[in-house]
C-alpha cells in the first residue's frame, strides 16, 4: 500500500479539521478534482481508508472515493492525487461498513456506561494509521481529565449504526 506525504508541520493530522474540506487536484493534468467531504477508516478503526468527494450529479447515488493508495500527498492547503483515475465512483452502500470521520464530531465517550468525555475529532499518524482521538469536553476527573488525546488501543467498540457512543476501555490507558 502507498502511504501519501505528509506535510510535518500537519502532524498528527486531524482528520474533521486538516482533510476534510481541503481541494484535491490530480498531478498529472494538475485538474481539481473535487473538495474533500468526509474520511473513511477500515472496519477496524486501524488505518484511513480513503477520502469521499461527495457525489457525482443531482441524483447520482455514487460518491466520488479516493483510496489512500490514490493520495501522493496531504499538503497545508491541497491534497494531490496521482490522476482522475485514482477516483472511483462507488455506492454510498458499499461505504457502510466503513467508519466515517464526520461520525467522531461530538460522540459521548463512555466505560462501561460512564460517561467521560465528547469527541472531536480523529487523530492519524504519517504512515496514515489511526493514533486515537481527540476530545471536545472531558467530563470526568482523574486520568482521562489530562490527557489530549484517547490512544486508538483504547477504543472498546464503535457502533455507528446502533449506538451512537464511543466505548473505551480505561485501563488501557
Amino acid at each position: 500500500m502507498a502511504i501519501p506525504t505528509i506535510d510535518n508541520g500537519l502532524l498528527p493530522l486531524r482528520a474533521n479539521a486538516d482533510i476534510i474540506g481541503k481541494t484535491v487536484y490530480t498531478l498529472r493534468a494538475g485538474r481539481k478534482a473535487g473538495v474533500v467531504k468526509d474520511v473513511f477508516f477500515d472496519e477496524t478503526f486501524e488505518n484511513v481508508y480513503g477520502i469521499s468527494l461527495g457525489k457525482e450529479g443531482i441524483f447520482s447515488r455514487n460518491t466520488m472515493f479516493v483510496p489512500v493508495e490514490g493520495i501522493l500527498e496531504i499538503g497545508y492547503d491541497i491534497i494531490i492525487i496521482g490522476s482522475e483515475k485514482n477516483i472511483e465512483p462507488r455506492e454510498r452502500t458499499s461505504l457502510d461498513s466503513l467508519i466515517s470521520a464526520t461520525w467522531f464530531q461530538k460522540r459521548e465517550v463512555v466505560d462501561r456506561g460512564i460517561k467521560l468525555a465528547i469527541s472531536d475529532d480523529v487523530m492519524v499518524s504519517e504512515s496514515c494509521k489511526v493514533l486515537g482521538i481527540s476530545f471536545l469536553k472531558v467530563l470526568a476527573q482523574g486520568k482521562i481529565a489530562s490527557v489530549e488525546m484517547l490512544n486508538r488501543e483504547a477504543v472498546r467498540e464503535i457502533h455507528t449504526k446502533d449506538d451512537p457512543c464511543i466505548h473505551i476501555d480505561l485501563d488501557k490507558f
